[in-house]
């Protein structure tokens, strides 16, 4: 792959927000099994979570620890200039754009993010290199 400097940025950042996110998660999920409350990256709104949103924040939770691995994978093949680095970024950027959606409009019509709109619109700032690097990625389909 051809590197520029604006696409390694977006690259490594992904790479250090997916580490930080698998971090979030390990602590929630230590959490989660101490107390049976979703703590950040999940935080409720106030009224709770339902059980059928915790079982739904849960599951995104165990693609998301999944996909990280997948993430990182990407983030060394890239560097490394390895031939299926393409293929795997393009995988592991579908997935977090499809669980960044559903997570995010679940827990906006939920009204999380009106109850926490710190913690939610740093997750938002987090990623937005992260989006960009994904419409990079579709729009150019970087060689």
């Amino acid at each position: 792959m051809k590197k520029r400097s604006s696409l390694n940025f977006m690259i490594a950042w992904f790479g250090f927000v997916q580490s930080l996110h698998l971090l979030a998660l390990f602590r929630a999920l230590i959490i989660y099994i101490k107390t049976a409350q979703l703590p950040f990256p999940a935080l409720p709104p106030p009224q709770g979570w339902s059980p059928q949103a915790e079982h739904f924040l849960v599951g995104n939770g165990i693609i998301d620890a999944v996909n990280i691995f997948l993430s990182l994978i990407f983030v060394y093949g890239f560097f490394k200039s390895k031939p299926w680095a393409l293929k795997t970024g393009l995988i592991s950027l579908t997935i977090l754009l499809y669980s960044a959606l559903i997570f995010g409009y679940a827990t906006i019509n939920a009204g999380a993010w009106s109850a926490h709109p710190f913690a939610y619109w740093t997750m938002a700032l987090l990623y937005t290199p992260i989006f960009m690097l994904t419409v990079y990625f579709f729009i150019f389909k970087t060689d």
